[in-house]
């Protein structure tokens, strides 16, 4: 696809862990593409938080892991990546457990996040 021109505008590695933070990457060196790589990141938490019961929050300033698909992907590629973490016990922004049924409900409201992300690109 990127040889042909047709780079991946976002591309998100869910996972689950014991934290659901989004891992926001922050490259090394500061560039015009890093510097829209965390804007993008700021506005799909912003969605995320506007549209999901997301409220868990992204990584640190000080986080960088080259390692890490959505970083590696950035690096390497160009392309805005991350790791959305879903916590596996409870679900902060719901007070509630992890069920099949949060889930899904939480599955509805990301396909509104997207909508709302490529429309405002």
């Amino acid at each position: 696809m990127i040889a042909e021109g047709r780079r991946p505008e976002l591309a998100i590695d869910l996972h689950n862990d014991g934290s659901g933070l989004l891992h926001v990457s922050r490259p090394e060196a500061r560039s015009p593409q890093s510097d829209r790589y965390l804007a993008e990141m700021q506005r799909l938490e912003k969605l995320l938080r506007e549209n999901t019961w997301f409220t868990e929050g992204s990584t640190k300033g000080s986080f960088h892991n080259p390692g890490t698909i959505g970083e590696g992907l950035l690096a390497r590629y160009g392309i805005t990546a991350c790791i959305h973490e879903l916590n596996c016990n409870r679900i902060a922004g719901i007070n509630d457990f992890a069920t099949g049924a949060n889930w899904k409900k939480y599955g509805q409201q990301l396909a509104v996040v997207f909508f709302k992300f490529f429309a405002e690109k």
